[in-house]
């Protein structure tokens, strides 16, 4: 079926109509999954994303790979969550966006970098263990019957 102009202003009301518990379960699940893909994907790549530096000097491949939607949320879409989660995805994401200038602009040789990747994915796996547990409490277990939790990095 085809949206008309007329379908659309039911379309925002049904989205507005969604109870605040649905919209959080999905905000958790979605920040579950990235936060959980970036972590994954910055221990899986490391080989790969060091020889393209050291050999093209590309930042383009980890700068994808620390790329995230959490910087297009807005306060009201976080307020469904307590304050502590709140605090606990500030400090991620705000650690997340610290290397992410660093990469963007560093002129550092591929040893250097390797040194501070290293501290910083540990500092990051620090932060995103509890905060994967503590936005699992608001996700269901999946279709596969695994807890929201559930991890490619475990």
């Amino acid at each position: 079926m085809r949206t008309t102009r007329k379908n659309a202003p039911a379309r925002k009301e049904r989205r507005r109509a969604r109870p605040p518990d649905v919209q959080r379960e999905r905000l958790a699940a979605l920040l579950l999954r990235e936060i959980d893909r970036i972590v994954f994907d910055l221990g899986f790549r490391k080989d790969m994303l060091f020889r393209l530096w050291s050999k093209h000097r590309t930042r383009q491949p980890l700068l994808q790979t620390l790329r995230s939607r959490y910087f297009d949320l807005t306060a009201k879409d976080l307020t469904c969550f307590p304050v502590e989660i709140i605090r606990m995805l500030d400090g991620f994401y705000r650690l997340l966006d610290s290397f992410i200038f660093y990469v963007s602009y560093t002129e550092d040789m591929p040893q250097a970098l390797s040194a501070k990747f290293d501290s910083f994915l540990e500092e990051l796996r620090g932060l995103s263990g509890p905060l994967l547990e503590d936005l699992s409490e608001f996700c269901p277990a999946d279709d596969m019957g695994r807890p929201a939790s559930f991890s490619l990095s475990d």
